[in-house]
C-alpha cells in the first residue's frame, strides 16, 4: 500500500481545492485572469526583443483597446 507523507497530502488537498474555485469562477473573471498572464509574458518577451501577444482588450470591459 502506498501512502503519501501528510505533508503532500495537505499539498494536494489545497491545490485540490483552489483548482475548483478558479473552475467556479464566472468565464469574464477567467478572461480577466488570462489577460493579466498574457500582459506579464509580453512584458518578459520584450526584453528578449520579441514581439507582444496579448490579446488587445481591455481588462476592464472585455472590450478591444485602443492602444
Amino acid at each position: 500500500m502506498n501512502t503519501l507523507p501528510p505533508e503532500i497530502e495537505t499539498m494536494l488537498t489545497v491545490q485540490q481545492k483552489h483548482r475548483r474555485e478558479l473552475a467556479s469562477l464566472p468565464y469574464e473573471e477567467k478572461l480577466r485572469i488570462l489577460l493579466r498572464l498574457q500582459r506579464l509574458s509580453d512584458t518578459i518577451r520584450q526584453t528578449r526583443g520579441a514581439p507582444r501577444r496579448a490579446w488587445p482588450l481591455d481588462e476592464t470591459t472585455l472590450l478591444p483597446s485602443s492602444d
